[in-house]
């Protein structure tokens, strides 16, 4: 009671001492950081934004007639390169980044490979700077700028508000918010990992919200666990949201409550840029699986669910009538909306991210020489000669027994359209109980339960009598 009381008081203090300010910057408008700009729970300190000058906003247009080298533009004017009534495509990084990295090189490749459109980057990196409360008060000026572009744009009738996508990475996912609620009928708003500090919990004007475009779209890879860092937001903000992976601990990253021991100990060690990627991993993992959609338009596919724990329990594995919606590029108003879930690779093993989802049953032998298995249970599929991604089934939770039969949820990579065999890798547990289990074990038979296709398969195995830790069963 007592602590709940001092931190009312401290609160209390910060408020009554906090400078509210006004500053109006031309044909942009005015902004403020008073509530709920500034001087609330969720965002005690509220800075007023630096002028357009200092900021420096570069527009670079790029284009198939371009060439892919680019042509300078300002929001005030119009350029002749700019392709008329054809989609314009905004890419906006986030904090202490800049239009020039690879991955905006990337994106922005890929999406003129794929379609003939206009790409507009947006390089804001001398007010994306320390501190970030600058920077997140900068956003405002970053999106007003924005919206004044594809008001001329408009204006000159050269195209209308529905053939806008913008992408928004981290901090610039809000600005793109920013830019849409300026403009009536905006076509669409990709948030990558939108940032979660200063934003988490906020009045929606603060923030991306569904009501800054026709179709919004959100992919969440790292927000704040109960003991760990994150740095996106967690609670829904679009007409869809895809929580990739649960939408933290993207794989192969350090775990959030990890990550900081991680980077400090890579600053030690002198690695800088080692450290940079041990903080931001997941974070940054939603660019790079949006860039994967691209060319994969068939892929990502993801299922309405509560949360990550159903999902990963198999209890999520239809989609509505409307059909299953697709993560990244490809998303459509059209499918499945709300909160949808996927599993993927790493984002390290640079292409074809997505994973397929299957239910294994595995139906234990009645061989009367068994007695019990437990350990680490691992799937492979072998499609067109290929094999998978290897995968874990169980991993020392289940105590298998003759005739017992366990289902469990898998996500698999690599795998084509049929499955033609299918291997189990078995190692028993090694404790000081080791000898109460069988070192091998055998299945009578395996059912597959494709989610992506809806389909059963049944694999059998040949070798009745298990002698090996690998088996392989085939369609039967």
């Amino acid at each position: 009671m007592l602590k709940k009381i001092l931190s009312i008081l401290i609160l209390k203090c910060i408020f009554s001492s906090y400078k509210a300010e006004k500053i109006c910057y031309d044909d942009l408008g005015c902004f403020i950081n008073s509530p709920p700009f500034g001087g609330t729970i969720e965002r005690l300190i509220g800075m007023i934004p630096q002028s357009p000058k200092e900021i420096g906003v570069q527009f670079q247009l790029f284009n198939r007639v371009l060439n892919y080298t680019y042509d300078s533009i300002e929001y005030k004017s119009i350029s002749k390169n700019y392709l008329p009534n054809k989609p314009s495509k905004f890419i906006i990084h986030g904090f202490i980044q800049n239009g020039s990295r690879d991955w905006v090189k990337k994106m922005k490749n890929q999406i003129l490979k794929m379609e003939n459109v206009n790409v507009i980057v947006v390089d804001w990196c001398n007010g994306s700077l320390y501190p970030y409360e600058q920077a997140v008060s900068n956003a405002l000026v970053v999106g007003a700028q924005i919206s004044r572009l594809i008001k001329t744009l408009i204006d000159h009738n050269l195209t209308n508000a529905s053939d806008f996508h913008l992408i928004g990475m981290s901090l610039g996912a809000h600005v793109a918010g920013y830019a849409g609620q300026r403009i009536k009928g905006l076509g669409r708003i990709t948030g990558l990992d939108p940032a979660g500090p200063y934003f988490e919990n906020t009045d929606p004007i603060v923030r991306l919200d569904p009501s800054d475009a026709v179709f919004v779209d959100v992919i969440h890879t790292d927000h704040s666990t109960a003991w760990g860092l994150g740095f996106g937001i967690f609670q829904p903000i679009g007409h869809v949201d895809f929580y990739v992976n649960g939408g933290f601990n993207q794989p192969k990253c350090a775990k959030s409550e990890q990550r900081i021991l991680s980077g400090l100990i890579s600053l030690a060690l002198q690695q800088k840029s080692k450290a940079r990627i041990q903080l931001i991993c997941s974070h940054i993992s939603a660019i790079y699986y949006f860039i994967d959609s691209i060319e994969n338009r068939f892929q990502f596919k993801a299922y309405p669910c509560s949360s990550k724990f159903d999902f990963d329990n198999g209890n999520c594995v239809k989609c509505s009538l409307k059909g299953c919606n697709r993560m990244g590029y490809w998303a459509s108003s059209l499918k499945d909306l709300g909160n949808l879930y996927l599993n993927t690779k790493s984002w390290f093993d640079n292409e074809n991210l997505y994973k397929k989802n299957y239910i294994i049953n595995l139906i234990s032998s009645e061989d009367t020489k068994l007695i019990q298995a437990k350990g680490n249970f691992s799937i492979i599929f072998e499609s067109l000669g290929k094999n998978s991604s290897t995968e874990i089934l169980d991993d020392f939770k289940t105590t298998f027994t003759p005739g017992s039969n366990e289902s469990s949820f898998v996500s698999v990579a690599d795998v084509a359209t049929s499955i033609d065999t299918v291997y189990i890798i078995y190692e028993r547990i090694n404790n000081l109980f080791s000898w109460l289990y069988d070192s091998f074990w055998h299945f009578k038979y395996i059912e597959v339960f494709s989610v992506e296709n809806q389909e059963f398969f049944k694999f059998c195995s040949q070798n009745v009598k298990q002698i090996q830790a690998i088996t392989k069963y085939t369609k039967c």
